[in-house]
């Protein structure tokens, strides 16, 4: 096996057709005169496609297709805008159009193809992906404008095909020999034996030696440039698209990586993602090899490193060689019993531990993900998750919203659970047995707003700046919090607490001036969450905001009075567009974009009319805390019904409503009278308990009155 891989991989950038000018020309290890063949991906925004890379990278270094064929790939977002695409498609001229479908682009893809059949010449349409691997439904049926399928891993199968591609009669020769291949015979769909893997991935060629990855770096949600450090995997997870498969599992060498990861780092690239979901199962040697990958490539160029791994999996030995991993990334999913036992993930808590313990003795930082609306998760069990969870201070905490994948087991078994989804990609689920569809939405929102109060810390967005070193602890967490009226001048004492959040209270009449002066000072000072209780004037323009938010205030608080709102037109004006304003995207210094995180104090809440109006605009903004109502307001029953049906029309949105302890008690009522399995009503003080920790709910609504505040002072949650 070779081991300089960069001196054996030629640049291969010219096989992108990117913009400005989107032309196909010639190129000097192409040949001109050969078929066109097109790899089109369409990728949710910020992310890119690996699969068109390597396919069309195989096909231009295989020494016999590449004197018939001419490959190119071409990749644009999901949404973008189908005429421009088919106009590059009728300029370019493809014979064949391979197309990468998964969950996010498939609706996209077929009504895409669905137009190219109508060109007087329409290309040969294969479709591959996730989407189309081992599907429960017929895919050719549901989408006949694809004329052939590849069921599996493709680079095998697209070399056989290839090879016995007739383009004349828009056939396959002989399709015994194309393993993988869902094609028609007359009116019969047909399926030929199982797609066949290549058994050493390093016989695949290298995009990222090729220079065929983009060079942006800030992709979604911060998920880096993707290194295959393995393919297939020996769990059989009922929601994941490999826990119905049975291909081995197959490993790149360290040669491999060590080269790809070098030449990454050195191409400027600041954050990479490793992707083999079982590091912590490897051998010995190799996850020492990886760890001495790891050194080199964050001694040399400080490059941004993350992991998979299995906590339960962890040893001292293996926690040894991650220490020079950025970040591991650590799926937990849920810790119900009867629910690790329906997903076939085993769960063992005492061993879970063992590996967090391992990992916080070495300072290593991790994240750890949680799925809601797995079978036999309820409200009171899903909770008590979050809770294990928090207790074990992650960097960060995710919440997946579970999608009934295709080709999936838990998909196979939806109706014994009970689940509604939706029929089409990317088959978001609304409810099952133990969760109905209200509850869910009710159990999304709050894990959003969890997720967001947990995660949106300075210390994590804005891990570049040195002096943001303090250890993290989650917001439910007994921290003490200081507290500053911006009257008095900058907080300048700030730095002398150990206190790891502070709220900045700004009255109408203080400067912006002031305001970035004290963001910027709270933030000097290692503040891990920079609070700022303001009034609308303070925020009535984007660019203010913008400032706030670099400057770490990741976090507002505003009244909003709805007597106001609904009488005073220069209030209601100025409310609305400040509101607007703080629910829009914000990109920090050296890092991501964020939304930050928003709470309305109600004041005057008998004003339903306005009330309703005011969600109505901003209830599909994520993330945003509606603080409502004191428990004199409950003593009607229709201002009860009134509190309910808010949350119920605002939770589907993934906003969050918090009230009194009472008002969520009178929630949780009802919500118990579903039909279901959740038995809501057995649960309901410990569930009162966990939210109320979370800081979901809380005494009351007590209105914020910034003539009373104090100038600086330290208090406990």
């Amino acid at each position: 096996m070779p081991t300089d891989f960069i001196h054996i991989q030629p640049d291969r950038s010219g096989l992108e057709l990117s913009a400005p000018d989107y032309v196909w020309q010639p190129l000097p290890y192409t040949n001109p005169e050969a078929t066109r063949i097109l790899f089109m991906g369409l990728n949710v925004p910020g992310y890119y496609s690996h699969p068109i890379r390597l396919l069309s990278l195989m096909v231009c270094e295989d020494a016999d297709l590449n004197q018939k064929f001419d490959p190119r790939f071409f990749e644009t977002e999901t949404g973008a805008d189908l005429d421009h695409i088919l106009a590059l498609v009728q300029e370019w001229r493809p014979a064949i159009i391979g197309c990468s479908i998964n969950i996010w682009n498939c609706l996209d893809f077929a009504r895409f193809t669905a137009a190219l059949r109508k060109m007087p010449s329409p290309p040969i349409l294969i479709g591959g992906g996730q989407e189309v691997t081992n599907s429960v439904y017929n895919f050719l049926e549901k989408y006949p404008h694809y004329d052939f399928i590849i069921d599996g891993e493709g680079e095998v199968p697209l070399k056989q095909l290839l090879t016995h591609l007739d383009l004349n009669n828009r056939s396959i020769t002989d399709p015994s020999a194309v393993s993988g291949l869902v094609y028609r015979n007359e009116n019969e769909i047909v399926r030929t034996h199982q797609a066949e893997v290549l058994p050493d991935l390093d016989a695949l060629p290298s995009p990222v030696l090729a220079n065929l990855i983009p060079d942006r770096t800030e992709h979604k949600d911060g998920l880096g440039i993707m290194l295959e450090g393995t393919r297939a995997c020996p769990f059989r997870c009922a929601f994941c698209f490999e826990g119905d498969k049975t291909t081995r599992t197959r490993f790149a060498s360290l040669e491999r990586l060590r080269a790809e990861a070098i030449h990454l780092s050195k191409s400027g690239v600041r954050h990479i993602h490793m992707l083999d979901p079982i590091l912590c199962a490897s051998r010995r040697e190799r996850l020492e090899g990886l760890e001495d990958i790891f050194q080199t490539v964050n001694t040399n160029n400080r490059t941004f490193i993350s992991v998979e791994a299995y906590a339960d999996l962890i040893t001292p030995e293996v926690a040894d060689a991650l220490r020079l991993g950025s970040v591991l990334d650590i799926g937990l999913q849920s810790i119900n019993a009867q629910t690790t036992r329906a997903i076939q993930r085993p769960f063992k808590r005492d061993k879970w531990l063992r590996g967090i313990r391992l990992l916080r003795e070495r300072n290593i930082a991790f994240n750890v993900y949680l799925i809601s609306a797995l079978p036999y998760e309820t409200l009171g069990t899903f909770l008590q998750g979050i809770q294990f969870t928090l207790q074990e201070r992650p960097l960060r905490i995710f919440f997946n919203e579970l999608c009934l994948l295709n080709g999936t087991m838990l998909r196979r078994n939806a109706e014994q659970f009970g689940y509604e989804y939706d029929r089409d990609p990317p088959y978001f689920v609304h409810g099952n047995r133990w969760m109905p569809v209200p509850v869910l939405k009710f159990v999304q929102a709050l894990a959003k707003v969890v997720e967001r109060n947990y995660s949106n810390k300075a210390g994590v967005l804005l891990n570049s700046l040195p002096w943001m070193t303090k250890t993290n602890r989650y917001i439910g967490a007994e921290d003490s919090i200081v507290r500053h009226n911006l009257q008095d001048g900058i907080p300048t004492t700030a730095a002398n607490t150990s206190a790891e959040q502070i709220e900045l209270r700004a009255g109408p009449s203080v400067e912006r001036r002031l305001l970035l002066q004290s963001a910027a000072q709270a933030m000097l000072a290692g503040f891990d969450r920079i609070i700022l209780s303001a009034d609308f004037a303070n925020l009535n323009d984007a660019e203010t905001i913008h400032n706030l938010v670099k400057r770490g205030v990741l976090h507002f608080r505003v009244p909003l009075n709805l007597e106001r709102y609904q009488f005073d037109a220069e209030y209601n004006r100025m409310s609305t567009n400040a509101l607007l304003q703080l629910t829009r995207e914000y990109r920090i210094a050296s890092g991501p974009q964020v939304r930050p995180i928003i709470e309305i104090d109600i004041q005057n809440g008998e004003h339903t009319d306005a009330l309703r109006s005011v969600t109505d605009r901003l209830a599909n903004r994520l993330g945003i805390i509606w603080n409502t109502y004191a428990d004199e307001f409950l003593e009607a029953e229709h201002n009860r019904e009134l509190v309910y049906d808010l949350m119920c029309s605002i939770t589907p949105h993934r906003s969050w409503v918090r009230m009194s302890r009472n008002a969520m008690q009178y929630c949780l009522r009802r919500f118990d009278e579903l039909p279901g399995e959740h038995d809501i009503g057995a649960d309901a003080q410990r569930i009162l308990d966990d939210m109320q920790s979370l800081e979901l709910i809380g005494d009351g609504y007590v209105q914020t009155d910034f003539s009373r505040t104090p100038g600086l002072e330290r208090a406990n949650r």
